[in-house]
């Protein structure tokens, strides 16, 4: 029983000793805390912040309020701010610290030492009913750190410079530069419509059920869903670099900007077929900017001015029909079926066997022998083939001196046919490039398509067969040496 006693003590004395830990360690927590937040600057929960002002001595500076739950500005003009570009704003407050407070029980006369008499900037928050000011002084530490003052207390704190940054923020480096501001969900959009310079150059796409089909300016042929929903994701993340200052939509001055003659016009529809939803127009990319890198005007139906991108935000939303067909459509066969091979080429002519998952030639008189490997290799290159270009359909033209290679399964039906001719130049139109592509026809397509002429050189025809390997010749058995004879 004593023994039983003591345990109980002992167990009650580590749970005491475990809770006082816990407590200490708690109360160490909140201290930290309370000294951390005792620097910081702003003193509100930016989360919960609905107005932020900020003012420049001499300038009239600029206004932020949260309406229906997104950030609009409201001075020095009324439109709507980048959620984004408002967000790091706000987080770049919130990690601000003081570094120290340099006077504690400052007066008026005092104020005037740092130059907080008559700031520099000011910040003012607004978090419901709660409100906070934060003064930048006129005058700068030996550091070029800058002297604050928060609210009205009799305190100087000195804080980073940059707070100069923060605060340097102009209306347009706040305003939202999405081209397509509108609400706009992707599964929405009934038809997609662009035109690549004139009326003869123009390319639709319009959705049939669940799936989407070319109705206009490029031949037919399967488009993946997917990648029409990565372009319309696209488009809705396109951001101009910045606003072209005094311009308008008016003839004149679209003019002026070279958008009477837009290189590339993209309308997205949605219920209505004939009124565009969003409407976007993109000038000749300046050649030779005076500073920065080239840009280009465009004019969105969202705006009522014109706006100016990069390049590289032209090129995200100018794509040619190509990047919307299935490309390797036409290659897609099995290769697993594939028991008999037939080409007909300059490079190779002949027909192959597969035996015991090896390659063979169907002439038995043939003095060389099948390169399996190149051949499987063969295989595998023709079905990673993607298209650069959709042609006509294949019906409407011949292919001159044209290369064949059939594959067949055991019963000797075909599987695949692939057929190319010479190589062409294919002309630069409807943002695609100028390059030289080879045209081709198998029997998984309607239409000729275009591939690279790399791809079919890397086919190896002409190393399919090799000299075929003489065997060693085995060596006659030794003659064993005569037993001499015993005496």
């Amino acid at each position: 029983m004593k023994s039983f006693r003591w345990t109980f003590v002992f167990v009650a004395a580590v749970a005491c000793l475990i809770a006082f830990t816990y407590w200490d360690y708690q109360r160490a927590v909140k201290e930290s805390e309370r000294e951390v937040q005792a620097k910081n600057v702003i003193r509100l929960s930016t989360d919960e912040l609905t107005k932020v002002q900020i003012l420049k001595r001499g300038s009239d500076g600029l206004a932020l309020e949260k309406i229906d739950g997104k950030w609009h500005l409201v001075e020095p003009i009324k439109d709507l701010a980048d959620e984004q570009a408002v967000a790091t704003l706000l987080l770049s407050f919130k990690n601000e610290q003081a570094i120290e407070t340099v006077v504690d029980g400052v007066d008026g006369e005092g104020l005037k030492t740092y130059g907080l008499d008559d700031p520099v900037s000011r910040l003012k928050l607004a978090a419901g009913d709660k409100t906070q000011e934060i003064k930048i002084g006129s005058v700068k530490a030996y550091d070029s750190n800058l002297y604050a003052q928060i609210d009205d207390e009799p305190k100087v704190y000195l804080v980073s410079s940059s707070w100069d940054v923060h605060l340097a923020k102009l209306p347009n480096d706040l305003r939202d530069k999405h081209l397509l501001r509108k609400e706009l969900k992707i599964d929405d959009v009934e038809k997609i419509s662009m035109r690549f310079g004139s009326e003869a150059d123009e390319f639709e796409l319009v959705k049939d059920g669940e799936s989407w089909r070319v109705v206009k300016g490029a031949p037919p042929f399967p488009v993946l869903t997917d990648k029409v929903k990565f372009y319309l994701d696209a488009v809705k993340g396109v951001r101009a670099q910045d606003f072209i200052e005094g311009s308008t939509t008016k003839p004149a001055d679209l003019a002026k900007h070279g958008l009477n003659r837009p290189v590339f016009e993209l309308r997205l529809y949605t219920d209505d077929s004939k009124t565009p939803y969003f409407t976007a127009r993109f000038a000749k990319p300046s050649d030779k900017p005076l500073s920065g890198p080239p840009t280009v005007a465009v004019t969105s139906s969202d705006y009522n001015e014109v706006l100016k991108v990069t390049n590289s935000m032209l090129d995200s939303v100018q794509k040619p029909p190509e990047n919307f067909y299935d490309k390797r459509k036409a290659f897609q066969f099995s290769e697993g079926d594939v028991a008999r091979v037939e080409v007909s080429s300059p490079r190779l002519k002949g027909a192959f066997i597969k035996k015991d998952n090896q390659w063979e030639s169907a002439d038995p008189d043939l003095q060389k022998e099948v390169d399996s490997a190149k051949l499987n290799q063969a295989i595998a290159k023709i079905r990673s083939f993607e298209a650069v270009r959709v042609l006509e359909p294949k019906d409407r033209r011949t292919l001159k001196n044209e290369s064949v290679i059939k594959f067949l399964n055991t019963s000797g039906d075909l599987v695949f046919e692939l057929g190319w001719g010479g190589a062409e130049n294919g002309k630069a139109r409807m943002g695609r490039p100028e390059a030289r592509y080879v045209p081709v026809r198998t029997n998984l397509a309607e239409n000729l398509v275009g591939l690279p002429e790399g791809e079919l050189k890397a086919l190896d025809l002409e190393n399919w067969l090799k000299p075929k390997s003489t065997p060693s010749p085995t060596p006659a058995p030794a003659t064993p040496s005569p037993t001499p004879e015993k005496p």
